[in-house]
């Protein structure tokens, strides 16, 4: 039987589970349920009902429906209104800040790769100037190019790590203000599938 994880994802994590981009979930040890593999959980959101009795989510980006002056608490959310369901696969513990790139990515991160170091072929243009360098020229092109790649994907790995940290801090703050990212907290590492 599925069950309300005591949770409150805020907007972005909830948008990567639609897309199906989120299959890992970062959550302070300390509010970690002890759970089995296959068990399943409902995603709680702040929703209302439209003028049309629709019901409408904060995560999908629309306005607050006329005649509602606010979102309702995901935590006033039914079981009914649920769109997503986290199916636990397996779980591990480990420190917040050892998250890696690959593990941001299985958080749903996006960030767009710097142009120089998307791996595009040479033109025929480009290869006839390189044709007509001579090898002290190729080498400084190609370290040149090396060190513009080198540094595009650092700032690549900023920008995700940067990213990570602001949503992760936003997420503390509504659920364990002292989890946030400079205090390194233990957390459960959840490997999930989404079932919309």
């Amino acid at each position: 039987m599925s069950e309300f994880l005591n949770i409150t994802f805020p907007d972005e994590m909830i948008r990567s589970f639609l897309t199906d981009k989120k299959h890992e979930l970062r959550i302070p040890y300390c509010m970690t349920p002890y759970v089995k593999a296959g068990k399943t959980f409902f995603v709680r959101e702040s929703c209302a009902f439209d003028e049309n009795g629709q019901l409408v989510y904060t995560a999908d980006g629309k306005p607050v429906p006329e005649g509602i002056e606010q979102w309702n608490s995901p935590a006033d959310m039914p079981k009914e209104a649920a769109r997503i369901t986290l199916v636990y696969e397996s779980g591990r513990i480990e420190r917040l800040q050892n998250i890696t790139v690959e593990g941001l990515l299985e958080e749903g991160l996006e960030v767009s790769i710097p142009p120089i170091c998307q791996d595009k072929p040479f033109t025929e243009e480009q290869i006839q100037k390189l044709n007509r360098m001579t090898e002290a020229q190729r080498n400084e092109y190609f370290n040149t190019l090396a060190k513009h790649r080198f540094i595009g994907w650092c700032v690549y790995n900023d920008d995700l790590f940067a990213k990570y940290r602001r949503i992760w801090n936003a997420f503390a703050k509504e659920n364990i203000p002292g989890a946030v990212w400079h205090k390194n907290p233990n957390v459960t590492v959840m490997k999930v599938s989404v079932m919309l």
